[in-house]
């Protein structure tokens, strides 16, 4: 898998709102179908260490 990644912070109402941006190509085709959950999955672990860092 290749592929970029960009995410944009913004100041929200109830706090602060991310936004990612993904582009990716799977290297083999049988892998195509399994991006977005390693995707989702990927991100949302990004997330819990971020929250884990900011609560220290």
């Amino acid at each position: 898998m290749s592929g970029s990644w960009e995410g944009i912070f913004e100041i929200a109402e109830d706090g602060i709102r991310l936004h990612c941006t993904e582009t990716v190509s799977a290297k083999r085709w049988w892998m195509r179908p399994f991006v977005p959950g390693y995707l989702r999955r990927q991100q949302r672990l990004y997330l819990d260490d971020l929250r884990r860092e900011l609560q220290k």
